[in-house]
């Protein structure tokens, strides 16, 4: 297990946490972008909420392949649940969101849980970029 996907799964398991968790930080805050947006969710099921945006790949559009670049983990979600990721470099990604039903495994969604991904997002230095996500309500 790499330090990336160990910091990724530590993060994930916390609670409590204000804002995006960025997992490397080598640029100075001018040179970053914002996602901001809610993820509503209208279901009976319960569980903790992992709010990602993951690195685009052509080759598996909207398809995560690892980690997610920044993400925001909350225990215990309300909905809709307002969020921000405020420090993201520039590229282009995908956001999720992934309501763990039963919490037992935010990083690696299972059939249980609800899982949304949206469509690409190219983000360049200042963007504030609003995106909402509506997880489906089986």
């Amino acid at each position: 297990m790499n330090t990336r996907t160990w910091l990724f799964m530590v993060a994930a398991w916390t609670s409590g946490c204000e804002g995006g968790m960025m997992l490397e930080d080598d640029a100075g805050m001018s040179t970053r972008a914002m996602v901001q947006g809610s993820v509503t969710y209208d279901g009976a099921e319960d569980g903790s909420l992992l709010i990602g945006l993951w690195a685009w790949d052509d080759a598996m559009p909207s398809t995560p392949t690892g980690p997610p670049v920044d993400f925001l983990p909350i225990d215990t979600p309300s909905f809709p649940h307002v969020y921000e990721l405020p420090s993201v470099r520039p590229g282009e990604y995908f956001l999720g969101a992934v309501l763990d039903v039963g919490r037992d495994s935010p990083t690696f969604p299972g059939e249980e849980d609800i899982v949304i991904y949206g469509s690409r997002l190219e983000l360049t230095a200042g963007d504030e970029v609003a995106v909402d996500l509506v997880l489906p309500a089986e």
